[in-house]
């Protein structure tokens, strides 16, 4: 998994909010290293790339930048956690089991 854009500040969710008005928009992944869940969704990211530009923020070591998103995008704060960010707004998410790299595919079919 490489993320384009890792959240380490709140310029860094400008930054992301700016690119998200891009064709597909963004991937914001919210992953926690302390969970095994999450870990597993990294690596399902690490054998299945994505089709989206992903961001990145570590919801341990970045707690306020993860709880901005939230408040930002009106998605409750879940790790894992992928929220699809389009036009500076959130249009969908999926959290635990579901944030693997097969729904980020078929959220890009959708944009076909």
């Amino acid at each position: 998994m490489i993320p384009v854009l890792t959240l380490l500040s709140l310029e860094d969710m400008e930054e992301l909010d700016r690119r998200s008005f891009s064709p597909s928009g963004m991937v914001l992944f919210k992953h926690s290293p302390r969970c095994s869940v999450s870990l597993w969704s990294k690596r399902s990211l690490e054998r299945h790339p994505s089709p989206f530009d992903l961001a990145y923020v570590d919801v341990v070591q970045q707690r306020s930048i993860s709880l901005e998103a939230e408040s930002r995008y009106g998605i409750r704060h879940e790790s894992p956690q992928f929220v699809w960010i389009k036009n500076g707004e959130a249009i969908a998410s999926a959290s635990h089991e579901e944030a693997v790299a097969e729904t980020l595919t078929t959220w890009f079919k959708t944009l076909q």
